[in-house]
């Protein structure tokens, strides 16, 4: 009997989800996968339709536990990969547990990246990146406020974002480096 090849992916967004299934669809033999995962599997463009409260956090989600139980992964849940060592083909997570990999994926995408600006990680500043950011953001709101909110940036994330903001009727201030917004993508 042969060994199963295991397969780790570093990762839960849709990335990482359309390896499993295109692992699964064209392996030849079965095999392991592992899915370490610091956030639920989710789509970070539906997040600001979650904050306009247009969709609940669940809509957010591209995978559940019934979606891992069918394709038979395994799910690292509040995992987070530390250090990597190719030579013995091992994952050191957080927690020190040492994953060992026939193959590994890291499919952990991108973050924001704060400006230097003093006072960028004061309590009450963050980006609107992941699904705690925008909880975070929800969970300040009460039945009567109407937070004033400063966004910096705007670029085409930041006007998804701010669109998202001005459903919700918050009072908004936008800063932008250049003289105009979505500057990448439009000229004056």
């Amino acid at each position: 009997m042969t060994r199963k090849t295991h397969h780790v992916i570093i990762g839960a967004g849709p990335a990482a989800i359309n390896a499993v299934e295109t692992i699964r669809q064209f392996e030849q033999q079965p095999s392991r996968i592992t899915l370490v995962a610091d956030e639920p599997a989710h789509s970070r463009m539906t997040l600001p339709y979650w904050l306009a409260n247009q969709i609940p956090r669940s809509q957010t989600l591209i995978a559940d536990e019934n979606f891992f139980r069918r394709l038979s992964i395994s799910v690292l849940h509040h995992a987070r990969a530390e250090s990597i060592h190719l030579k013995h083909q091992t994952v050191v997570l957080s927690d020190q547990t040492t994953l060992p990999f026939d193959k590994l994926l890291i499919a952990t995408g991108s973050r924001p990246v704060p400006p230097p600006i003093n006072g960028i990680d004061l309590p009450g500043v963050q980006p609107m990146w992941s699904l705690a950011h925008v909880q975070s953001a929800l969970d300040r709101l009460t039945p009567i406020s109407k937070p004033r909110v400063v966004l910096v940036g705007a670029g085409f994330v930041g006007m998804i974002v701010l669109n998202a903001m001005f459903k919700q009727h918050w009072t908004l201030t936008v800063i932008e480096q250049q003289d105009q917004v979505l500057p990448t993508m439009l000229d004056a």
